[in-house]
């Protein structure tokens, strides 16, 4: 597990990302429009999944840019004087380092 909370710059597109609106194309496609600040992304869900599962994954998915950076202060100013709170920040870089590949 890296304790580098920082990196370069971010990998992905920057935030904040927005749900613009669901696709529903039936038993063919699922999916939704991502608005972000280099344009609109298209979130491809596959067939297969309800209109409230595909919602709530768009939801989840637009807000992970800003879980990121909250995470990444989180890990920043998260005091290690116990061993509850060194549990919670390992579990914050942990999550940091799924999100960047790292």
């Amino acid at each position: 597990m890296s304790t580098d909370t920082k990196t370069a710059g971010p990998a992905h597109t920057p935030g904040p990302w927005t749900v613009r609106r669901p696709i529903d194309a039936g038993a063919f496609w699922r999916g939704a429009v991502l608005g972000t600040p280099r344009g609109d992304m298209l979130l491809d869900q596959g067939a297969g999944r309800g209109a409230p599962e595909q919602l709530a994954n768009a939801c989840l998915i637009a807000a992970a840019p800003d879980m990121l950076e909250a995470l990444r202060a989180l890990a920043t100013v998260c005091p290690v004087d116990s061993p509850e709170r060194m549990k919670v920040r390992a579990w914050a870089l942990d999550a940091i380092a799924k999100a960047t590949g790292g």
